[in-house]
């Protein structure tokens, strides 16, 4: 159950239920549908995620692809290299994973 996502309290919790068998179902019910919709937000914030890993892949193979012919320019995904750091917020958003720091764009 751990491999399905589920945390040690949860699967203590379906285990709980099943002593109850018949009576437990719509507990049981309430629990995966939860399950289910935490993990369809995190399929959605992968796939945000994957949409700009890509879109950032794309500008590094556009300028790696530019310098065979001109000289090399910042990395486009590193933006911010000699404009100073990003602000504070935008390092702590690197910490959870799902938000991609937008910065200089949206600041």
């Amino acid at each position: 159950m751990q491999a399905l996502g589920f945390s040690l309290r949860e699967i203590r919790e379906l285990g709980n239920l099943r002593a109850r068998s018949v009576d437990a179902c719509e507990s049981a019910k309430k629990l995966l549908s939860s399950k289910l919709a935490e993990v369809r937000t995190k399929v959605r914030e992968f796939g945000r995620l994957e949409s700009e890993l890509a879109a950032d892949l794309r500008k590094c193979n556009a300028e790696l692809k530019r310098r065979r012919q001109h000289a090399p320019a910042a990395c486009p995904v590193l933006g911010w290299q000699g404009q100073g750091a990003p602000c504070n917020c935008c390092l702590n958003n690197f910490g959870d994973g799902f938000e991609v720091c937008r910065w200089p764009a949206s600041h």
